[in-house]
């Protein structure tokens, strides 16, 4: 094949509180990976792909990322770690001061659920720098690792994915049998949303471009980074993906939403969620295609 597949999930570094909310918090979101999003995975069709995890830098010495190494190993799966912090432009951090007003509120409403205002001062500290300022280093850091092993190929689609998010076991063969050209991603719109602590499952009906995108890349851009951002120039979050390269979406269902217990925005009683499904068997077959 003359393309690449990589399914990239940013475990660590996305947000506030500088993408990382502590050890149970981390330990808890690689449960609900192995769960949920790891079984999806699994449950694809097709195997011809890798599975991109990153981290922070700080993840490097993490005991806790060193044994889900361990595990990945042992899984049926291709994978690459790195531990350079966010490849793309967080849109917590975009400039401006509404972006900082809004960072404030996020904060305060996340304090306000979880009844902890402890980490109040630093965060709100944390809402005064540019993050995205490092970006260009990050993003070198870690398209050096794939410098030397991808030169077989001679597009990279690069599949973007929540690490407690799901694909429906047809959505990477999907994606894969588009054809490939310079400045194209494939979008995913409508999928299902699916409430881990009440086993409910119901439509998710997105009014704007939903964070399930793939985008293809010419080799060379991909791997160069000074290319790679100008590929790249205008995007700041999944909303301008259609703005910025020549979009085609793909059919509904192939993503699900999970809601569960330790949440930042998403619950299963938001204005994107549609029918609920009450059929028991049609509810069945549709878990059992995301690996449930």
């Amino acid at each position: 094949m003359d393309k690449l597949h990589l399914v990239m999930i940013p475990f660590t570094g996305v947000g506030i509180y500088s993408g990382f909310r502590g050890q149970e918090w981390l330990k808890y979101r690689i449960e609900i990976f192995k769960e949920f999003t790891l079984k999806s995975l699994l449950n694809q069709t097709t195997k011809d792909w890798i599975l991109w995890l990153s981290f922070r830098q700080e993840e490097k010495k993490n005991p806790l990322v060193k044994d889900f190494w361990h595990f990945l190993v042992d899984q049926n799966i291709k994978f690459v770690i790195t531990c350079n912090g966010l490849i793309y432009h967080d849109d917590k951090y975009s400039k401006g001061t509404l972006n900082k007003i809004l960072n404030f509120g996020r904060i305060i409403r996340s304090c306000w659920r979880e009844k902890n205002f402890s980490n109040l001062k630093s965060a709100t500290r944390e809402i005064l720098y540019d993050k995205n300022k490092a970006l260009p280093q990050r993003l070198a850091s870690s398209l050096a690792y794939f410098k030397g092993w991808v030169n077989d190929y001679k597009w990279i689609y690069l599949t973007r994915l929540d690490s407690d998010d799901m694909f429906h076991k047809d959505a990477l063969k999907e994606i894969q049998s588009q054809p490939a050209w310079d400045k194209v991603a494939y979008l995913l719109k409508k999928g299902y949303v699916y409430n881990k602590n009440t086993q409910e499952l119901a439509e998710w009906n997105p009014d704007n471009n939903p964070p399930f995108y793939t985008i293809v890349f010419p080799k060379e851009t991909f791997l160069d980074p000074q290319k790679h951002l100008k590929y790249m120039e205008g995007f700041q979050s999944h909303e301008d993906i259609p703005k910025i390269f020549d979009s085609k979406w793909l059919r509904n269902g192939l993503y699900c939403v999970l809601v569960h217990s330790q949440q930042i925005s998403t619950i299963f009683n938001h204005p994107f969620r549609g029918e609920v499904i009450r059929q028991a068997n049609m509810k069945a077959e549709i878990l059992r295609d995301f690996g449930i």
